[in-house]
């Protein structure tokens, strides 16, 4: 075997350099972002999973429901849409 410089050698094969996948969710305008998070007893917790599972909603979408209810019921203006 020969070598690149044409003499007797050991032949390595050339890296072929792997195209990079992009990772994670496509880049969108107005990206979506963590609101806000809450902590409770184990009590309140069961009770809201309870409220959620009655009113067959996500607790995102009831969290919602609620804000914009009492947005309304105190005279602040309407949320923008998610």
């Amino acid at each position: 075997m020969f070598d690149s410089s044409g003499g007797p050698g050991i032949v390595v094969a050339k890296k072929v350099k792997a195209r990079a996948k992009k990772m994670g969710r496509p880049k969108v305008p107005d990206p979506r972002r963590s609101i806000a998070s809450f902590r409770g007893s184990t009590a309140f917790a069961e009770w809201f999973e309870d409220l959620v599972r009655r009113e067959r909603v996500s607790a995102a979408s009831l969290i919602e429901r609620a804000l914009a209810e009492y947005a309304r019921k105190i005279g602040h203006p309407e949320p923008p849409g998610r």
